[in-house]
């Protein structure tokens, strides 16, 4: 009897082809109705084997949830809109707290480790901008 197959995890990097304008991109189409592999595949230029690893990364972040924009992903789109400046700052915080939230889903212990260190995570939630004056002190 052939072993059934685990669901497979993401890798402990983050899915290098998941771009902000990968995200902005899939937003737009989603909130125009029009999300699926072939609508993607041609409006990121992308093969459609390429978007079918972006499209799990999008999942698992909460971005999508089948073919439509999840809680958190309609909540970016709201933001793209109105504060599209914003998205860029959205996502690192975003990917940030995963790993925290979620360390059993593999996002990036690496991007987490280097944003802590960047601005000084001092207590969960609690942070200080690093200067080069204080970054000896950490």
């Amino acid at each position: 009897m052939p072993k059934k197959k685990m669901p497979k995890k993401l890798p402990f990097h983050i899915q290098h082809n998941t771009t902000l304008t990968v995200v902005a991109k899939t937003l737009q189409l989603a909130a125009d109705g029009q999300l699926s592999l072939e609508t993607m595949s041609s409006a990121l230029g992308y093969g459609k084997g390429t978007v079918a690893h972006i499209v799990p990364f999008l999942r698992q972040m909460g971005i999508l949830e089948g073919w439509r924009l999840g809680e958190f992903g309609e909540r970016l789109r709201q933001l793209m809109q109105s504060r599209p400046d914003l998205l860029a700052e959205a996502m690192h915080v975003h990917l940030y707290t995963l790993h925290w939230l979620q360390p059993d889903a593999y996002f990036s212990f690496a991007y987490a480790t280097i944003f802590a260190i960047g601005f000084g995570r001092e207590g969960y939630g609690n942070w200080k901008v690093r200067t080069k004056r204080n970054w000896s002190a950490s």
